[in-house]
C-alpha cells in the first residue's frame, strides 16, 4: 500500500450510529404496538413487550455511550488504533456510504485489545482528512483482492474469443 499516504482519523461515538439505533428502537415500538393492538387482553404480553423494548433501548444507549474513543492511523505500512496504548491490526471495510464508512479493526493476536472493534467513520469528524482516509482504506481492500464497494470483478473476455 505504498500509494496511500499516512493519515489519522478520529474514531468513537457516531451520531449516524445513534440515529440508526434510535430509528430501529422506534420501529420496535411500532412493531410492539401493532402486535398488541388486536389483543383485547394483553395481560402478560404487554409488560413483556415493554421490558424487551426498554432493554433493547438501554443496551443500545449504553453500547453507544461506552464506545471506544481514539484515533485510527494508517502509517503507510500498517493500521494502528491509538487509545491510551497503541494497537496494531488490520482494517476491513464493510459499508461505504460516501459520507460514512463502517469498518472493522482486528487487532493482531498478541495485542492488548481483545476482539474486533467496529466503527462508523463519518466525514464530519474530520473533513480535511476524509479523502485521505478513504484512499487508505479502499487501496487496502484492493491490495488484498477484496472487492471495493461500488466496483465489480467482471473479467473482460480475451480478444478474438467468442463468449
Amino acid at each position: 500500500m505504498r500509494d496511500a499516504p499516512a493519515v489519522s482519523y478520529p474514531v468513537g461515538r457516531s451520531s449516524f450510529q445513534a440515529g440508526i439505533a434510535l430509528t430501529l428502537w422506534l420501529l420496535g415500538a411500532l412493531a410492539c404496538a401493532s402486535w398488541l393492538a388486536p389483543m383485547p387482553h394483553a395481560s402478560w404480553r404487554l409488560p413483556l413487550a415493554l421490558a424487551v423494548w426498554s432493554g433493547a433501548g438501554l443496551f443500545a444507549a449504553l453500547s453507544w455511550q461506552r464506545s471506544i474513543l481514539g484515533l485510527l492511523r494508517w502509517t503507510g505500512e500498517a493500521w494502528q488504533l491509538l487509545l491510551p496504548q497503541s494497537v496494531v491490526g488490520t482494517l476491513l471495510l464493510h459499508v461505504d456510504l460516501q459520507f460514512g464508512m463502517l469498518v472493522e479493526f482486528r487487532p493482531l493476536e498478541d495485542q492488548a485489545l481483545a476482539g474486533s472493534q467496529w466503527f462508523w467513520l463519518a466525514r464530519r469528524s474530520d473533513p480535511t482528512q476524509w479523502h485521505l482516509m478513504r484512499v487508505a482504506i479502499c487501496s487496502g481492500q484492493a491490495k488484498r483482492g477484496a472487492p471495493v464497494p461500488g466496483t465489480s470483478k467482471i473479467a473482460a473476455a480475451p480478444r478474438g474469443s467468442s463468449a
